[in-house]
Protein backbone atom coordinates (compact mmCIF):
# COMPACT_ATOMS: atom_id res chain seq x y z
CA UNK A 1 0.00 0.00 0.00
CA UNK A 2 0.76 3.30 -0.49
CA UNK A 3 0.33 7.17 0.20
CA UNK A 4 -0.89 9.64 -2.15
CA UNK A 5 -0.38 12.96 -0.60
CA UNK A 6 -1.50 17.21 -1.78
CA UNK A 7 0.62 18.48 0.73
CA UNK A 8 -0.29 21.89 2.31
CA UNK A 9 -0.19 23.59 5.89
CA UNK A 10 -3.83 24.31 5.82
CA UNK A 11 -5.20 21.28 3.90
CA UNK A 12 -3.47 17.87 3.88
CA UNK A 13 -5.00 15.31 2.29
CA UNK A 14 -4.06 11.86 1.98
CA UNK A 15 -5.40 8.93 0.49
CA UNK A 16 -3.89 5.34 1.08
CA UNK A 17 -4.56 3.07 -1.78
CA UNK A 18 -3.80 -0.60 -2.76
CA UNK A 19 -1.23 -0.69 -5.54
CA UNK A 20 -1.36 -4.47 -6.07
CA UNK A 21 -5.36 -4.16 -6.43
CA UNK A 22 -6.20 -1.75 -9.26
CA UNK A 23 -5.15 1.02 -7.44
CA UNK A 24 -8.48 0.50 -5.38
CA UNK A 25 -8.50 3.38 -2.58
CA UNK A 26 -8.49 1.83 0.90
CA UNK A 27 -8.71 5.33 3.15
CA UNK A 28 -9.02 9.39 2.66
CA UNK A 29 -8.36 11.87 5.64
CA UNK A 30 -7.93 15.96 5.15
CA UNK A 31 -5.98 17.65 7.77
CA UNK A 32 -7.15 20.39 8.24
CA UNK A 33 -4.77 23.46 9.38
CA UNK A 34 -7.46 26.02 9.93
CA UNK A 35 -8.87 25.11 13.24
CA UNK A 36 -9.56 25.80 16.34
CA UNK A 37 -6.37 24.39 18.52
CA UNK A 38 -6.77 23.11 21.65
CA UNK A 39 -5.55 24.10 24.73
CA UNK A 40 -2.24 22.31 24.38
CA UNK A 41 -1.90 23.18 21.64
CA UNK A 42 -2.25 26.56 21.92
CA UNK A 43 0.39 26.36 25.04
CA UNK A 44 2.45 25.01 21.88
CA UNK A 45 1.44 27.76 19.07
CA UNK A 46 2.85 30.72 21.88
CA UNK A 47 5.98 29.36 22.35
CA UNK A 48 6.49 27.35 18.33
CA UNK A 49 4.26 29.28 16.41
CA UNK A 50 0.97 27.87 14.39
CA UNK A 51 3.65 26.26 11.96
CA UNK A 52 4.45 23.72 14.57
CA UNK A 53 0.94 22.62 15.94
CA UNK A 54 -0.55 22.36 11.88
CA UNK A 55 2.44 20.12 11.24
CA UNK A 56 2.72 18.16 14.30
CA UNK A 57 -0.99 17.44 13.33
CA UNK A 58 0.24 16.42 9.59
CA UNK A 59 2.35 13.90 11.78
CA UNK A 60 0.23 12.43 13.80
CA UNK A 61 -2.64 11.75 11.09
CA UNK A 62 0.52 10.33 8.89
CA UNK A 63 1.56 7.86 12.19
CA UNK A 64 -1.56 6.64 13.09
CA UNK A 65 -2.15 5.38 9.22
CA UNK A 66 1.13 3.93 9.55
CA UNK A 67 -0.35 1.90 12.26
CA UNK A 68 -3.38 0.83 10.48
CA UNK A 69 -1.77 -0.49 7.17
CA UNK A 70 1.27 -2.31 5.99
CA UNK A 71 2.48 1.69 3.89
CA UNK A 72 5.23 0.70 1.25
CA UNK A 73 6.13 4.40 0.44
CA UNK A 74 4.77 7.85 0.11
CA UNK A 75 3.99 10.19 -2.96
CA UNK A 76 3.65 13.68 -2.90
CA UNK A 77 2.86 16.64 -4.62
CA UNK A 78 6.14 18.43 -5.56
CA UNK A 79 6.69 21.99 -4.04
CA UNK A 80 5.82 24.76 -6.64
CA UNK A 81 5.85 28.78 -6.60
CA UNK A 82 2.90 30.58 -6.72
CA UNK A 83 3.53 34.31 -7.34
CA UNK A 84 0.34 35.47 -6.45
CA UNK A 85 0.38 33.75 -2.73
CA UNK A 86 4.20 33.21 -1.99
CA UNK A 87 4.01 32.73 1.66
CA UNK A 88 2.67 29.45 0.96
CA UNK A 89 5.61 28.09 -0.27
CA UNK A 90 7.50 28.29 2.65
CA UNK A 91 4.86 26.12 4.34
CA UNK A 92 5.22 23.87 1.71
CA UNK A 93 8.48 23.46 1.84
CA UNK A 94 8.38 22.80 5.39
CA UNK A 95 5.38 20.26 5.50
CA UNK A 96 7.41 18.53 2.51
CA UNK A 97 10.66 18.23 4.39
CA UNK A 98 8.83 17.15 7.62
CA UNK A 99 7.00 14.25 5.79
CA UNK A 100 10.22 13.49 3.88
CA UNK A 101 12.69 13.21 7.11
CA UNK A 102 10.04 12.75 10.17
CA UNK A 103 7.85 10.21 8.23
CA UNK A 104 9.39 8.67 5.26
CA UNK A 105 12.97 8.29 6.07
CA UNK A 106 12.37 7.31 9.61
CA UNK A 107 9.97 4.18 8.62
CA UNK A 108 12.23 3.27 5.48
CA UNK A 109 9.13 4.21 2.90
CA UNK A 110 9.97 4.76 -0.90
CA UNK A 111 9.66 8.41 -1.28
CA UNK A 112 8.83 10.59 -4.76
CA UNK A 113 7.80 13.57 -5.54
CA UNK A 114 5.77 14.56 -8.48
CA UNK A 115 5.60 17.73 -10.56
CA UNK A 116 2.10 19.09 -10.11
CA UNK A 117 2.31 19.70 -14.24
CA UNK A 118 2.92 16.64 -15.19
CA UNK A 119 -0.20 15.63 -13.02
CA UNK A 120 -2.28 17.86 -14.47
CA UNK A 121 -0.75 17.35 -18.39
CA UNK A 122 -2.37 13.53 -18.48
CA UNK A 123 -5.82 14.31 -18.09
CA UNK A 124 -8.13 15.03 -20.92
CA UNK A 125 -8.30 18.20 -23.24
CA UNK A 126 -4.10 19.13 -23.39
CA UNK A 127 -5.07 21.85 -21.24
CA UNK A 128 -3.98 21.85 -17.53
CA UNK A 129 -6.81 19.81 -15.79
CA UNK A 130 -8.36 21.50 -12.97
CA UNK A 131 -8.77 19.78 -9.45
CA UNK A 132 -12.45 19.06 -10.47
CA UNK A 133 -11.67 17.47 -13.44
CA UNK A 134 -9.00 15.28 -12.05
CA UNK A 135 -11.36 14.71 -8.83
CA UNK A 136 -14.00 13.37 -11.30
CA UNK A 137 -11.86 11.20 -13.32
CA UNK A 138 -10.43 9.48 -10.68
CA UNK A 139 -14.08 8.35 -9.58
CA UNK A 140 -14.91 7.33 -12.55
CA UNK A 141 -11.65 5.31 -12.38
CA UNK A 142 -12.55 3.65 -9.56
CA UNK A 143 -16.30 2.47 -10.33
Amino acid sequence: MFLSVDPGINNFGLCVYDNQNNFSVIETKLVKGNRKFTEEEKLIEVKYGARVVKVNSILEILKDIKSKYMIEGIVLEAPFYNALTPVAYGSLLEVITVVKYMFAYKYNLEFKLIEPLLVKKIFPNKSLAAKDVIKQFLKQKKE
